[in-house]
């Protein structure tokens, strides 16, 4: 479970495209733990009306919510086996996700949830065996 919203929130916080933000919001975009200190520390930009930080926080919020709606539907079916040596990291994550998308394109519909097309892509490449 907690590689899934690992997972979700390098998808998230990759598909939003933090980077031209700075201080604790480029911080938290490229740590590997995504900290109570660093939450807080955006949701105080978030208050003083900085976009890039209200939009890395909702951008986080939804990732965690499609990763915790999604699993909890298909967590048994599409059971993944990351490999030991891979980093959850975004940009494998991305990678992974347009190499199977341009391979199966029909694989979702456009309306399906982006938690489903990840999820796939995800199993196309790591299933459990």
């Amino acid at each position: 479970m907690r590689r899934l919203l690992v997972l979700a929130l390098c998808i998230f916080i990759g598909a939003i495209g933090g980077g031209a933000i700075g201080g604790e919001t480029r911080a938290a975009e490229s740590a590997d733990e995504f900290t109570v200190e660093k939450w807080n520390a955006l949701e105080a930009r978030s208050a003083a009306n900085d976009v890039g930080a209200q939009g890395l926080t909702k951008g986080y919020l939804a990732g965690v919510r499609d990763a915790l709606r999604f699993y909890s539907k298909v967590g048994e079916t599409f059971r993944l086996c990351w490999p030991k040596d891979h980093e959850v990291d975004d940009a494998l994550i991305r990678n992974i996700v347009n190499a199977v998308v341009k391979e199966h394109p029909d694989m979702a519909k456009p309306d399906d949830n982006f938690a489903y097309l990840v999820v796939l892509s995800l199993y196309n490449v790591y299933p459990c065996r």
